[in-house]
């Protein structure tokens, strides 16, 4: 019996290691430069503006990390909020606004927080989830407010709510768990390098 479950352990890793590895290798060119683009577009919006962040359930907790420690890096020297996650939870929703829909809730949100040269920034791992992102999305394009993407493969609904000038990074994986641990480390990658930004604009030579 121990051995069935060590052997279990071992191909359950190495199927997640070798899935983790696609969803990264098997990414072509385009994401990986997007991934650049998306970063440089964060930029623009700092420190004067914020980055608003909307994720799926699963990635919530995602979006809620990078605000954490995006905040943390700039707020002692901008003095003010840089980034700030709008809330999906649907019974908390349903509480605040009990006349309107998951979709019309979020747009209700993100029109509270957004201003000129804020950029917005949406993790999605189903399309199920992502459907509910459609009036938050229009309403973006309306203000001609950038939306940087990061969604799965498989997640077309999200491929046609975007537009051509909307920056998409498409993850190649078939494991909910690898999804969030690559976005994980994007999320790390964006927050470096707009810290490190952020402390070369802060630099003063004399």
């Amino acid at each position: 019996m121990t051995d069935n479950i060590q052997q279990y352990f071992e191909s359950t890793i190495s199927r997640c290691l070798e899935d983790t590895m696609t969803a990264v290798t098997s990414v072509p060119q385009e994401a990986l430069e997007n991934m650049e683009t998306a970063a440089a577009v964060m930029s623009l919006s700092l420190p004067g503006n914020k980055i608003i962040c909307l994720g799926s359930s699963l990635c919530q907790p995602l979006c809620s990390i990078f605000t954490q420690v995006l905040n943390s890096n700039h707020m002692y020297t901008t003095q003010k909020i840089n980034a700030v996650t709008l809330n999906n939870d649907a019974v908390q929703m349903n509480h605040l606004y009990p006349n309107l829909g998951i979709e019309e809730s979020l747009k209700v949100q993100f029109d509270s927080v957004v201003k000129m040269n804020d950029c917005l920034m949406i993790i999605s791992d189903n399309a199920n989830e992502s459907q509910n992102f459609l009036s938050v999305i229009q309403y973006a394009h309306e203000c001609q407010i950038p939306i940087i993407a990061i969604n799965h493969l498989h997640d077309n609904v999200m491929k046609d709510l975007l537009n051509e000038d909307d920056i998409q990074i498409v993850l190649h994986t078939q494991n909910a768990a690898n999804f969030t641990e690559v976005v994980l480390v994007i999320l790390n990658v964006f927050n470096v390098f707009l810290r490190d930004i952020g402390n070369q604009d802060n630099t003063v030579t004399y």
